[in-house]
């Protein structure tokens, strides 16, 4: 209680927030532990406590301001749906404390639409048990309530009451109650050794083991009971590592726990597939695929932001697994045009249409969707790039230049953005102002093979068209004198 112990604990505090934001909630627990030993919080322990509330609150709220700069996600979950969504995953995490089977990656995302029933009776359960536990503290002890409180406070940042982006998976993730599992954890043990205890006491009191009356036989009982409880466990670890072999195995094994509604699962499966290590393409799709079917029937129990968020993704990650490591482009323009059709104002999906449709020679066709691209999201360099390489093949010159040019001053270092405008100039005759771009993209890149040859054919044509004009001067010349 020294200055320097609160300093030395304050800046291990402030590292553990910003390493990892669920330990935010140690200061609440700072005042549950002498509630817990006396019934009451004297006044010194809550300015004890005070300077943890302060910085833990000043970090969370910068964390909240700089993830709304960033274009922070809101699902729109009314405030009763957040105490629904909280409910239900406190019971889902105890559960999985008592029951630890079938523990999963990935879980499905639940939908407040579907289960209404479980949805209500989650809350009248968690209600009932913080009641229940508070009312009977007297005659249990204070621990089994603030074993839950503890709970409820170490695991309450993920509990929904506020948006983060895995909500957009899942609400609920085995690793977010690791450090809140100990409440449970504490009164389950206190009931093992108290049903074990030949005292006769009445309280569940969490106590070392060391305290609690055990005599001879209830010794025996509960060591068989240890012995049970942890073959038990360990078997249920030993069968849980082969999940995490690799990532195969790892998202393969939340897709066989779940196969019909777990669309995040399928879609790293996906990724995984497409790896350059992997080189699985056609497995790739498929799962993309199959979680692209997942999302597009579940859209309308779905807060349209997880559609939003995570179609377009997929589909542009399907779209370029097609287009350039299966070469089936063809395939990519049929998939994206179901994908343009239900995300109607997403650029990157119109834009990743018109790649798709200019592999195919239909450059008519993919320029109307890179215009569609650009006028959803002016900044895109890649749409006005692309856009300018099909007017290029359309010999639609100065369409081409306009487009290229606003792609350039997007970004200036897009070297073939930059071939592509030179080659304009050099089908408009304007050699001179490809050899600048020429240059420019030697600027970038000294080294680059095909802007110097390109520069030299520029200049060889420049010489031809100069060597001609004074032909042509001389031959006029040589006309007039005959004449005169």
């Amino acid at each position: 209680r020294t200055l320097a112990g609160t300093t030395t604990s304050l800046l291990f505090y402030a590292l553990a927030v910003l390493t990892k934001s669920i330990a935010v909630s140690l200061p609440a627990v700072l005042l549950l532990l002498p509630w817990f030993m006396r019934g009451t919080i004297r006044r010194h322990e809550f300015l004890h406590s005070l300077p943890f509330f302060v910085v833990g609150a000043s970090i969370a709220i910068y964390d909240i301001v700089q993830m709304g700069a960033k274009g922070n996600i809101h699902f729109g979950y009314t405030f009763i749906q957040r105490i629904m969504i909280a409910c239900r995953s406190v019971c889902f995490y105890l559960w999985k404390v008592v029951m630890p089977t079938n523990l999963a990656m990935i879980y499905p995302l639940w939908t407040l639409s579907e289960d209404k029933v479980i949805w209500w009776l989650s809350v009248i359960l968690v209600a009932s048990l913080l009641i229940g536990l508070f009312i009977m503290r007297y005659r249990l002890g204070r621990g089994p309530i603030a074993a839950l409180l503890f709970f409820g406070m170490t695991v309450g940042p993920t509990l929904g009451l506020i948006d983060y982006s895995y909500m957009l998976y899942s609400f609920v993730a085995d690793r977010y109650q690791y450090l809140a599992m100990l409440g449970p954890i504490s009164v389950m043990s206190s009931v093992i050794v108290h049903a074990c205890d030949t005292s006769g006491g009445k309280r569940i009191a969490i106590l070392p083991l060391e305290r609690s009356n055990l005599g001879e036989m209830a010794s025996k009982k509960f060591a068989a009971i240890s012995i049970l409880l942890g073959t038990a466990l360990y078997y249920s670890t030993f069968r849980q590592c082969f999940a995490y072999k690799d990532n195969e195995s790892f998202f393969g094994h939340a897709v066989r726990q779940n196969s019909e509604h777990t669309m995040n699962a399928w879609f790293h499966l996906a990724i995984h597939y497409a790896d350059s290590s992997i080189k699985e393409p056609q497995k790739s799709v498929a799962c993309y695929r199959r979680a692209l079917r997942i999302i597009n029937e579940r859209r309308s129990k779905v807060p349209a932001i997880v559609y939003d968020q995570i179609a377009p993704i997929m589909y542009n990650n399907a779209g370029n697994t097609l287009i350039h490591a299966l070469n089936r482009p063809d395939d990519a323009a049929t998939l994206l045009k179901v994908a343009v059709k239900n995300l109607p104002k997403n650029a990157r999906v119109h834009q990743q249409l018109a790649d798709a449709l200019s592999k195919i020679d239909k450059n008519e066709e993919a320029v109307q969707y890179f215009e569609t691209a650009t006028k959803l999201d002016p900044t895109s360099y890649v749409a006005w790039g692309n856009m300018g390489n099909s007017l290029v093949r359309l010999f639609r010159k100065e369409e081409a230049e306009n487009a290229l040019k606003k792609a350039l001053a997007i970004k200036p270092d897009k070297i073939n953005f930059r071939h592509s405008l030179a080659t304009v100039y050099s089908m408009m005759g304007a050699h001179g102002k490809a050899i600048k771009e020429y240059d420019n993209i030697l600027l970038f890149d000294p080294n680059n093979a095909m802007a110097k040859e390109r520069k030299k054919n520029a200049l060889d044509a420049i010489t031809r068209y100069e060597t001609k004009q004074i032909g042509k001067q001389q031959a006029g010349k040589a006309k007039l004198q005959i004449k005169k």
